[in-house]
């Protein structure tokens, strides 16, 4: 995340574009959104945020929109940050309205074949897609329509961040350069 802030401030463009891809109950782009927010105020960037959060299921995208977390959920957040981003209510945390609203949840169907990314970011061009423990539950001829849909929403040289067991189908394997050899963390070609 530093080096795409840097490349941005270097080419100055104040726009900083995220899509997390199956966001389930908002748990990654809120983080997400805590570690861009954290950044930009310690590299005392300016830049815009836009950060959109998709899901096929309407009802975990009511649950994101409400931010608010059983205990589970938040257990791994650091102390400090947990308290600096949350309240307490009752044995669940919710997430400080500063934060929220920087979040853009959508109902948006990764096999849809009229978008080809969320309506809601209306072009893509994403700096940043993260599309971790998706993929695995589709059969390779649907993994390779959500690639395409994956490498065309990227920015030049975006990043995609994938899940653990996953990569780019035989298809896409060649647009994408690893950024490192021990991650499934991606650049566009």
């Amino acid at each position: 995340m530093p080096a795409i802030i840097r490349e941005k401030t270097q080419a100055r463009d104040q726009s900083l574009r995220v899509w997390s891809a199956g966001c389930a109950r908002g748990e990654e782009p809120y983080s997400l959104a805590i570690l861009i927010y954290e950044l930009l105020r310690k590299e005392e960037a300016a830049m815009h945020l836009h950060l959109f959060a998709t899901d096929i299921d309407g009802s975990a995208l009511a649950d994101a929109g409400k931010a608010l977390y059983p205990l589970g959920s938040v257990e791994n957040v650091k102390h400090r940050l947990l308290t600096k981003y949350f309240t307490q209510e009752g044995t669940s945390f919710r997430l400080m309205p500063e934060i929220k609203k920087l979040v853009t949840f959508s109902l948006y169907d990764m096999l849809d074949k009229k978008r080809g990314v969320p309506p809601e970011s209306i072009f893509g061009a994403f700096d940043l897609v993260i599309c971790r423990k998706l993929l695995i539950y589709f059969n390779t001829e649907y993994q390779e329509t959500i690639f395409e849909k994956l490498y065309h929403s990227l920015a030049k040289n975006g990043i995609l961040i994938l899940g653990e067991a996953e990569a780019p189908t035989m298809t896409y394997r060649h647009h994408f350069s690893r950024v490192f050899n021990f991650s499934p963390i991606y650049r566009k070609r």
